[in-house]
């Protein structure tokens, strides 16, 4: 629903800036008396480090890549700008965006670092009172000090943002699910992939990683994979050619054998994959790497089964008088093949069951898997049958496996009957020479095990062995780490350890509440806002209070909510009202007009309760369009241009989001509490707004 009705999330590559030098600095700073005085400051607030890493982030802006036609594509085509047309820039979050990333600024002041702590105090400053300048960024949005700094301590649950010790740089690319966009979004990715990894710095340390890090990597490691998986497939078909043959002296070793076979089983496995990979293609379902590396083993452990029931079943088998092989075959494939039906359909069906979970990796894993057990079974019921039949008539001439237009110089062992005393020679024959493995569990294996010694040791073993599996489930981690995925070479281990040391906040969440909500009635705005005025259990209120425990909810912020900003541009009460109109057209007049502009407020009354629906709908997109200036701080165009979808028939409100930020999220578990924690999270405010009598819905997307 999220990707229906909003844009694709986008997409995010990150650097982690670690000084050198994690030494405390002394630095000058104003006072807001307009005094000097001196201030101990973390290592990320040295000159020299900023110069540095405002270089390095500036270099980064310049880079271009190329794509698959020849073109050149820069950062600015493929980022992400929210205030477009009207503002350009890219949206970049790090500490320089307080002077706008102008590097004369580090270079030339002394007190820098005073537009730094006003700016940390309050992000939407429009007009510093030491520099006059503003706090917003280039691309015109506030930066949270959270975002930009790492490793700072907390005194009283008040951060100190002054003692940083890492700087992080966050640049934010559209992200589309195919075409040319995607394309030069991944082709200026591993350009900066490729610069970073050759990057060196006097002053600081950087660990990074671009969106298409872990795919990369994983890929790589995959690749790196492909001996093992080489080697891998050859065990299992020696292991099969084996097991499959029944050895009955050296002499008839290479009769007796069954590569043949082997090959025709794991040549199946793989047919019936691509089989598989080509039906969910025709049906444009992607595929994914783990398909082609973990399911052949998958099909061919389970597939195997049928190769060794149907193959052992033959050997241990005799031909009645006048049956010939194709008959004694069909007798064979009758009796044992109801059984491998039952067991390949309730495996595929197993799988299929699988399909329906909503995980997408989940479920194209167990698509993939349901369809090649099925196809598997269809080729081991028509192909191998013939195979085998063919390998059956083969011993029975005494050729050799392979290379079957050889034949045994020797008097064969097992040939066709000529009568019936023959016939019951080569059937005793038949009954002797059972395969390598049955030989060994017969002779072996079942006596040692079934000994009257033996046998409660293994009882006893088994039984405690189960009692510590169930009183170890508890401690059984869900998911796999992040770090045991990569490459033990790769630069994202490096990232995933700074990831846990120096970020303040987890990745973003967007709570979304469901169509059929009337923005524009008063009463039904107030369940949603968080301003003065609203609900006490409205879904900003529960969102911002769930946010004061982020331990156990996993929530560290709220943003503001559209509504509350927009009622307050509507009430604008300053010399310049927020909400304008021109005299003449009534079309939206902004502050940003020139002063000589004929304009008049849209609002005669600042009261919020005489804002009428039709005046609420009519100037919504006005605000999702304003840029906010030092004369309109509360614009909507940077902070909720993309919160809010409207109808395109009606022009009313469809649906909008809250967005906020989970708290530091490292493993696996962490990840699934997250997101657990936030379904039980809008649950109970569903259900509380329910039983209060609105028909409101509201879910977590991430």
């Amino acid at each position: 629903m999220y990707n229906r009705l909003f844009r694709p999330f986008y997409r995010i590559t990150h650097l982690i800036l670690v000084p050198k030098n994690k030494v405390n600095v002394v630095l000058d700073y104003k006072t807001p008396l307009e005094a000097v005085e001196k201030h101990r400051f973390g290592p990320v607030y040295e000159r020299n480090f900023l110069v540095d890493a405002l270089r390095l982030q500036l270099t980064i802006e310049n880079l271009q890549a190329q794509s698959k036609t020849g073109e050149r594509i820069s950062l600015s085509q493929t980022c992400f700008k929210p205030l477009e047309p009207d503002n350009t820039h890219c949206a970049i979050f790090s500490l320089f965006q307080y002077h706008q990333n102008n590097l004369t600024f580090l270079l030339n002041e002394s007190l820098y670092s005073t537009q730094y702590l006003e700016c940390m105090q309050a992000p939407l400053t429009q007009k510093t009172k030491s520099f006059q300048q503003t706090c917003m960024a280039q691309f015109g949005g506030p930066i949270d000090p959270y975002m930009v700094l790492g490793a700072f301590p907390t005194v009283d649950n008040i951060p100190d943002y002054t003692k940083a010790q890492a700087l992080i740089i966050t640049i934010t690319i559209r992200n589309q699910k195919h075409g040319k966009d995607l394309e030069n979004a991944l082709a200026w990715e591993k350009t900066f992939l490729d610069f970073m990894k050759t990057y060196q710095s006097k002053w600081f340390d950087v660990k990074y990683r671009a969106e298409r890090s872990i795919e990369d990597e994983i890929e790589r490691e995959s690749n790196s994979d492909i001996k093992t998986v080489v080697i891998s497939y050859l065990i299992m078909f020696f292991y099969i050619a084996i097991a499959l043959g029944r050895i009955r002296n050296v002499r008839t070793l290479f009769v007796d054998m069954k590569v043949s076979l082997g090959i025709a089983g794991v040549t199946l496995v793989i047919l019936s994959v691509w089989a598989s990979v080509g039906i969910f293609s025709y049906m444009k379902i992607p595929t994914t790497l783990i398909i082609f590396e973990v399911i052949p083993f998958l099909v061919l452990a389970v597939g195997v089964d049928n190769i060794f029931i149907l193959t052992q079943t033959i050997q241990r088998d005799h031909r009645q008088p006048d049956e010939d092989v194709e008959s004694q075959i069909g007798r064979i494939v009758g009796r044992v093949g109801p059984a491998m039906l039952l067991t390949s359909l309730a495996e595929s069906i197993a799988f299929f069951l699988g399909a329906l979970t909503p995980m997408p990796a989940v479920r194209l894993f167990s698509l993939y898997a349901a369809m090649s057990v099925l196809i598997d079974f269809l080729l081991q019921i028509t192909v191998f049958v013939s195979l085998i039949t063919l390998d059956q008539k083969r011993t029975l001439s005494n050729r050799f496996d392979l290379f079957c237009c050889v034949r045994m110089s020797t008097t064969p062992v097992a040939t066709e009957p000529t009568n019936d005393e023959d016939n019951d020679i080569n059937q005793k024959q038949q009954q002797e020479t059972h395969g390598l493995l049955h030989r060994i569990f017969k002779k072996y294996y079942a006596p040692f095990v079934l000994n009257d010694y033996v046998r409660p040791v293994v009882i006893f073993l088994f039984f405690t062995w189960l009692a510590i599996s169930i009183a170890l489930i508890p401690y059984v981690k869900i998911g796999l780490e992040q770090n045991i995925a990569m490459p033990k070479d790769s630069y994202m281990i490096d990232y995933f350890s700074a990831l846990k040391e120096y970020f303040a906040v987890g990745p973003p969440v967007y709570f979304i509440i469901k169509p059929g909500v009337n923005y524009a009635n008063l009463n039904s705005s107030q369940i949603i806002c968080s301003s003065a005025g609203c609900a006490s259990n409205s879904i900003a209120n529960q969102l911002g209070f769930a946010s004061f425990n982020p331990s156990q909810t996993r929530i560290a912020q709220i943003g503001t909510t559209w509504l509350d900003d927009y009622y307050d541009w509507l009430r604008h009460r300053g010399s310049t009202p927020c909400c304008r109109l021109y005299e003449n057209t009534m079309d939206f007049c902004s502050t940003n007009a020139p002063a000589d502009a004929q304009c008049h407020a849209c609002m005669s009354s600042t009261s919020r309760d005489k804002i009428t629906e039709q005046e609420f709908n009519q100037y919504l997109p006005f605000f999702l369009k304003d840029n906010p200036n030092i004369k309109c701080a509360k614009g909507g165009h940077a902070a909720h241009g993309n919160s809010v979808k409207l109808d395109e028939q009606t022009g009313t409100v469809e649906t909008s989001l809250i967005m906020g930020y989970h708290s530091l999220l490292i493993n696996s578990n962490d990840f699934i509490d997250a997101m657990q924690q936030a379904y039980s999270l809008t649950n109970n405010i569903t259900n509380q707004l329910q039983k209060s009598g609105y028909n409101v819905e509201v879910f977590p997307y991430r």
